[in-house]
């Protein structure tokens, strides 16, 4: 089943009075999307629109600041949220019913020492693969929780597991908090009691209709097993930047023999060398074009050397890294 995005047409207007009618149109047509269609968006579309929209601007915080600006989202999950007795138990709700809004996104609430750390996850690669588009959904993440508290929440910080070239400091200015890149994982952290705060809002006769429609469509809602390959993939994106697991450790982390891992990855038709390359590939594209030099993509990736990198790169692409990273 294909994901649609309810966010789209925010992006889109946005974009509209951040690059003009002429660029966005444009944008929208490589993405997919021609003038007056009424369909919704996949959530591809809508990652692919961030990022081609902040390569055309040139401008590596415009996903921020979208997400930052992303305050209306009418859905069973920010109905249920608002109508909960604190913050805590609006995020909790959001944690359960986040799937029917949006079925990429998994949510998780868990207490690491004193403090509270909210985790974001895309179920689909090709999107956590999407830099600029997981800025885009933590930022509005952060609005949305602060929409909810009804008042301004500074949180202990905002954590992105992938890398950035410089610039942090603008992206502290937009959160209003410290914005940590090359974390464990994208999330949010609270301070002890942040999220305990009582809130106005709080209708325990909605709250409760609500959760029970909501329970009664997570029965209906079917999320397709991630295949063999896919989880391969996973671990691997979840071990960068840094460290790029070989056949064996990744074997060992699934239960299974070398062998059988060769064996089951055969049967859907690919290796691990396949996926290795591939998605050491689609990785180094994206650290070029965001500005990050050979040497340092070729850390980021895992290689032991940079010439062993740009002779990889040169097989992948029929060019340098180099040429690659000015061609833009």
């Amino acid at each position: 089943m294909t994901a649609r995005s309810e966010r789209f047409t925010f992006v889109s207007q946005k974009l509209q009075s951040e690059l003009g009618s002429a660029v966005q149109q444009r944008l929208l047509r490589r993405v997919g999307r021609a003038p007056g269609m009424r369909t919704l968006a996949t959530v591809m579309q809508e990652a692919e629109l961030v990022r081609l929209a902040c390569q055309e601007a040139q401008d590596p915080t415009l996903a921020a600041r979208l997400g930052a600006q992303f305050r209306d989202a009418q859905t069973l999950v920010a109905y249920v949220s608002r109508s909960a007795r604190s913050l805590r138990e609006a995020v909790t709700y959001a944690a359960q019913f986040i799937s029917l809004s949006d079925d990429t996104l998994e949510l998780t609430l868990q207490k690491v020492g004193e403090m509270d750390v909210l985790q974001l996850r895309c179920t689909q690669n090709a999107l956590a693969l999407n830099h600029r588009y997981q800025e885009f959904l933590m930022f509005a993440l952060l609005t949305r929780i602060r929409a909810v508290a009804g008042r301004i929440l500074r949180p202990q910080a905002v954590l992105l597991a992938h890398p950035l070239p410089d610039g942090r400091e603008t992206f502290e200015h937009i959160a209003g908090c410290p914005v940590h890149f090359g974390a464990e994982a994208n999330g949010i952290h609270f301070v002890q009691g942040a999220l305990d705060a009582k809130l106005d809002t709080h209708d325990p006769a909605l709250v409760d209709h609500l959760r029970a429609l909501g329970d009664a469509k997570l029965l209906e809602q079917a999320r397709p097993k991630m295949s063999l390959s896919g989880r391969v993939e996973r671990m691997l994106i979840d071990a960068l930047p840094g460290s790029f697991l070989g056949a064996d450790e990744v074997a060992a982390r699934l239960g299974m023999t070398r062998r059988t891992l060769v064996r089951k990855l055969t049967a859907e038709g690919t290796s691990f060398r396949d996926l290795s390359a591939a998605l050491r590939y689609a990785l180094a594209q994206t650290y070029l074009r965001e500005g990050f030099g050979v040497s340092e993509t070729s850390f980021l990736l895992g290689y032991a050397d940079q010439a062993t990198f740009s002779a990889a790169f040169r097989k992948w692409s029929d060019t340098t890294p180099t040429t690659f990273a000015k061609s833009g």
